[in-house]
């Protein structure tokens, strides 16, 4: 040991620092592969998940309706906005309140990356628990806020 300080001056050997470096540099080339192919691969999967149409089968897309904020006004009208990210219209078709029917045929079209705001029919107040249903069958539920 002591004719190896003589030959290193005093260092350690250059054995044990070689293989540090490489372990730091393989370290570094997997973080940077990663950066470069991996995170924007896993972010778009992970911002995407909130817009993105659903296949149900058959090629058959899903609907994905985003209700909008709903107004209740002092009479107790109750407007609604629904907007459509997905790529097929969305056709609103019934409307039920407490697990009650209260209209169908609403008829109320949502074409596709567009916003439609209606008036529900009937009274509404709050508290209640309102469930609309596409002509796909698609439900959107809410309670009224007051």
């Amino acid at each position: 040991m002591a004719d190896e300080e003589k030959l290193t001056g005093g260092r350690p050997s250059a054995k044990g620092s070689s293989r540090t470096g490489m372990v730091i540099l393989l370290a570094a080339t997997a973080v940077v592969i990663f950066m470069c192919a991996g995170l924007p691969y896993m972010t778009h999967q992970w911002a995407s998940q909130y817009t993105k149409e659903k296949e149900i089968g058959n090629g058959v897309v899903a609907e994905t309706p985003v209700l909008e904020i709903p107004t209740l006004h002092s009479d107790g009208r109750l407007e609604v906005c629904i907007r459509n990210p997905g790529s097929v219209a969305i056709q609103i078709d019934t409307v039920y309140k407490n697990g009650k029917f209260v209209a169908t045929e609403l008829n109320q079209e949502v074409s596709s990356g567009n916003t439609a705001c209606f008036t529900l029919p009937g009274t509404y107040a709050p508290d209640d628990e309102v469930t609309l249903v596409t002509k796909k069958g698609t439900q959107i539920k809410f309670e009224v806020q007051g």
